[in-house]
């Protein structure tokens, strides 16, 4: 049901469970289908990853608090970037998230704040809350993308929803003809000392301001 490559568990149905390896630079074996939930969460050495072609998923927490890694080459094989996937990678510069990509998880970014770049590509139609909070200015959007704004940097849905915010500013104002700020949309946003919301809210979701 198991075995062992280059000290990384993986399932016979090709998920990558978990992995002790103390090396700096890793090639995920091309084996592996899924990176699974916390497989290689707080690994402090890694410093480069290469994820093989063939991989679809990159799970809950699979690369969080990862805080040395440094680049990380995305396939164009995946489709999915789940919660937490890259949480707390404070030193990660590089990343490329690949067209093909239809869902990044909530807080799947969450304080990558070394980041030089980072696009949104047009295949995206799911991002959850808090995605790029605390992150660098540096995120953009495929402007072919339907689904999705930036304003303020902050990412909006076309519902007129704010998903994420990663300004730095004190001073935040939410664009007028937004209807829902969502949860968790600026939570541990923590130099905020001010917030215009115009009259066309209507909801705010749950945590949205927490911390």
């Amino acid at each position: 049901s198991f075995y062992v490559i280059n000290k990384m568990l993986i399932s016979s149905e090709g998920v990558l469970i978990s992995s002790w390896t103390n090396q700096i630079d890793i090639t995920i074996p091309k084996e592996v289908k899924k990176i699974g939930d916390y497989a290689f969460m707080n690994c402090q050495n890694l410093y480069y990853v290469c994820i093989s072609e063939g991989v679809k998923r990159i799970g809950d927490w699979a690369f969080g608090l990862c805080k040395s890694m440094h680049t990380v080459i995305v396939p164009n094989s995946v489709t999915s970037i789940e919660n937490h996937a890259f949480l707390g990678c404070i030193a990660l510069k590089s990343i490329d998230i690949p067209n093909g990509v239809t869902h990044i998880g909530a807080v799947a970014f969450f304080n990558c704040k070394s980041i030089d770049k980072l696009l949104i590509p047009h295949s995206v139609i799911s991002i959850g809350g808090a995605a790029f909070n605390r992150c660098s200015s540096h995120i953009k959007l495929h402007s072919d993308n339907p689904h999705y704004q930036i304003e303020n940097e902050m990412l909006i849905y076309s519902s007129k929803e704010v998903i994420s915010c990663w300004s730095t500013s004190k001073h935040i104002e939410i664009p007028n003809g937004v209807i829902e700020i969502g949860e968790r949309a600026f939570v541990f946003c923590k130099l905020i000392n001010t917030v215009e919301i115009p009259d066309s809210v209507k909801r705010i979701e749950d945590f949205a301001f927490g911390g």
